[in-house]
């Protein structure tokens, strides 16, 4: 086999690879991710409120995007991203859910899912793959779902810190009180990729005129043919 056809093959077994991967999460551009495994689209950012400098406003000081249960819901609840393609806003957001009420390393939840399966991730990861995201925290990640103690939530970490890496991949409970605990806003389904945006009005203007031009000389014409009778 000739050089040109090797480096084809191999470019084109690499993006095979690279499809295969990343098979369940899909991006759609403008900082939207696709999940299709679960029917979610999550922000690309995954520290957005700190990006927006939301937690700076609110506190007065940077937690860094750490929320407390509370705000973390209100955040997400009130959140509004426009899709620079098609101008549409969503603001159906919300915090991801936990379906299985326990500490330990497995996909209980919307962001265990994503870790394990749409992220291909082992427990204890020392390097997890984050693919699409970016600004992932080694931290915890706030669900919206309250632990029995009302002091605390369900939480899940993707990613441990320097001394504690084991907690990769690991959900349990964050204290909902303090601003620590990070929020990564996600909502149900997939965005709309075929809207047709709003012309403009003044383009609309122009259209209309238009229109009434080619109705006039249709009348005119009309008469014309009606006067020769």
């Amino acid at each position: 086999m000739n050089r040109p056809l090797k480096i084809i093959f191999a470019s084109l077994a690499i993006f095979l690879l690279r499809t295969t991967c990343y098979a369940a999460l899909i991006d759609r551009g403008y900082g939207l991710i696709y999940d299709d495994v679960q029917n979610l689209t999550w922000l690309q950012d995954a520290n957005y409120a700190n990006t927006a400098g939301y937690d700076d406003a609110l506190y007065g000081y940077n937690t860094n995007g750490g929320l407390t249960h509370e705000d973390a819901l209100t955040w997400a609840d009130a959140l509004e991203y426009t899709d620079l393609r098609t101008s549409i806003v969503y603001n159906d957001w919300r915090l991801p859910k936990t379906f299985l009420e326990e500490g330990g390393w497995h996909a209980g939840s919307e962001m265990g899912i994503l870790y394990y399966i749409g992220l291909n991730n082992v427990a204890k990861d020392l390097s997890p793959n984050m693919g699409l995201f970016v600004n992932v925290q080694p931290y915890w990640y706030r669900s919206s779902t309250e632990f029995v103690d009302p002091t605390f939530d369900w939480a899940f970490r993707f990613k441990g810190g320097p001394d504690d890496w084991t907690v990769s991949g690991y959900q349990a409970t964050a204290d909902r009180r303090v601003p620590e605990a990070f929020a990564w806003a996600v909502r149900d389904g997939d965005i709309t990729l075929n809207a047709v945006p709003e012309p403009p009005s003044f383009l609309l203007f122009i259209l209309g005129l238009m229109g009434a031009g080619l109705l006039k000389k249709k009348i005119n014409s009309r008469m014309a043919l009606y006067n020769k009778i």
